[in-house]
This record gives C-alpha cells, sequence and structure tokens, in this order.
C-alpha cells in the first residue's frame, strides 16, 4: 500500500445542494476531476472494487480514528462531523473526508491521493 500524496485540502463548504448543482473541480496528476457528491462511496466498501486496500488501512494510513456504533465500524474524517469516502479516478482512488460538519453545512476535504 502506497499513498501517491497526502493532500489534506478543503475542496468544499456549504449547502449540499450547492455542491451538487456545482460539484468542485480538482486537479490531480494534471488532470481535471468533479466531485460529486453522489458518487462519493463510503470507504467501507473499498474492496468491492478491484483494490486491495481495507479500509482499516487506509484510516491508519492517513492517522484517522476508526469508532464504532452498534457493532459497526465508523471510519472518520479528519474534521468531527465527516466520515471517510473514496471515488476511484482512473488508476488512482482519491479519499475523502465528507459529511455535514455542522447543521446544512456540508464539508469535502481530499485526504490523499492512493496508488
Amino acid at each position: 500500500m502506497k499513498t501517491v500524496s497526502k493532500r489534506q485540502e478543503k475542496i468544499f463548504d456549504g449547502q449540499y445542494e450547492e455542491m451538487e448543482r456545482k460539484p468542485p473541480e480538482i486537479e490531480v496528476d494534471g488532470v481535471e476531476v468533479t466531485v460529486r457528491p453522489g458518487e462519493l462511496k463510503s470507504i467501507e466498501n473499498i474492496q468491492q472494487g478491484t483494490t486491495t486496500y481495507r479500509p482499516e488501512d487506509v484510516s491508519a494510513m492517513l492517522g484517522l480514528k476508526v469508532g464504532s456504533f452498534d457493532g459497526v465500524n465508523i471510519y472518520k474524517g479528519s474534521k468531527p462531523g465527516l466520515e471517510l469516502h473514496y471515488q476511484c479516478v482512473g488508476d488512482r482512488i482519491l479519499v475523502f473526508s465528507f459529511g455535514e460538519f455542522q447543521p446544512d453545512r456540508f464539508v469535502c476535504r481530499l485526504e490523499a491521493v492512493l496508488d
């Protein structure tokens, strides 16, 4: 497992509807990537793709905590209220902290780009 880059960069802060209407774009390895909230997948599902990454390894690699509720792991993001999500872009995996930071205020942070 290798981290291509640990970015920790806020890419959105506002209402969910605003992010849907005008999704933020980021540059990854010279390629513009659109980040749509509906396309972000929970890090719990990362092994359903072609990757060998395990959610607990990704969380540990980024130095983030794993909580538990009712016997289910919760992979916490870098800020309170955020959870880890991912998006595949070509052969890269973008890892995001995403969620409702405050009532009606959603935050999305790019945490890392995995190889």
